[in-house]
C-alpha cells in the first residue's frame, strides 16, 4: 500500500509538472506568435503593442519619429505581405523548435534583441502609449507616410536596395514597398 501511494503523489507531481511546463510553453507562444497574437489582440493589446514598438525604435527622437514608426506598423497591417493585426506584426519573429522567438531574428529588432523590454523612462512611454491610443483609435492626424519599412543611418539592410526610399526623420530612413515583392 505505501509503494502504491508513493507512486500515486510522485506521479501527480510528474502531471503537476508537465501541466506547468504546457502552460509556461503556451504563454511563450502566445507573446512570440503572429497567428496566437491575431486572436488575443484585442484592442488594449494592439495599443500595448504599438506603444512598446514607437518606445524602443524612436523613443529618443520625438513624438513625430514616434509616430512614424507607429504609421509603418499600421501600414504592415494593412499590406498582404505582413500579419493583419499588430500585435502580428510587432510581435512577427522567426522561432526557434520550441515556438520562442530566436535571437536577432524579428521585424523589429527590439523584440528579440535578448534585452528587457520593460520601458525605463515613464515621460517618454506615456508619450508612445498616448500616440498609440490615438492611432488605434483614430483620434490623431495621420502624418501621411505610406512607409511599410526603416532604418537607422547605422544600418544597411539588404532589400534597402529593393524598395522606394521616401525620406528621412531623425537618424531613420523609410521606405515603401510598393510593387517590389
Amino acid at each position: 500500500m505505501f509503494r502504491i501511494s508513493l507512486y500515486l503523489k510522485d506521479n501527480i507531481k510528474l502531471r503537476m509538472r508537465a501541466v506547468k511546463n504546457i502552460l509556461f510553453l503556451a504563454v511563450l507562444l502566445c507573446a512570440g506568435s503572429p497567428a496566437i497574437a491575431h486572436h488575443t489582440c484585442n484592442q488594449s493589446a494592439q495599443i500595448k503593442a504599438l506603444a512598446m514598438n514607437m518606445y524602443h525604435e524612436a523613443r529618443g527622437e520625438g513624438p513625430d519619429a514616434m509616430q512614424l514608426v507607429g504609421e509603418v506598423t499600421l501600414n504592415r497591417v494593412k499590406s498582404k505581405h505582413f500579419p493583419n493585426t499588430v500585435c502580428g506584426v510587432v510581435y512577427q519573429a522567426r522561432l526557434d523548435s520550441k515556438g520562442i522567438p530566436k535571437r536577432h531574428a524579428c521585424q523589429f529588432s527590439w523584440y528579440c534583441d535578448g534585452r528587457s523590454d520593460k520601458p525605463k523612462d515613464k515621460k517618454l512611454w506615456d508619450l508612445a502609449y498616448a500616440i498609440a491610443t490615438g492611432l488605434i483609435n483614430k483620434s490623431i492626424n495621420l502624418l501621411g507616410s505610406t512607409a511599410t519599412h526603416y532604418h537607422t543611418e547605422n544600418v544597411k539592410p539588404s532589400w534597402s536596395q529593393k524598395y522606394t526610399m521616401l525620406g528621412k526623420y531623425g537618424s531613420h530612413i523609410f521606405y515603401e514597398m510598393g510593387n517590389k515583392l
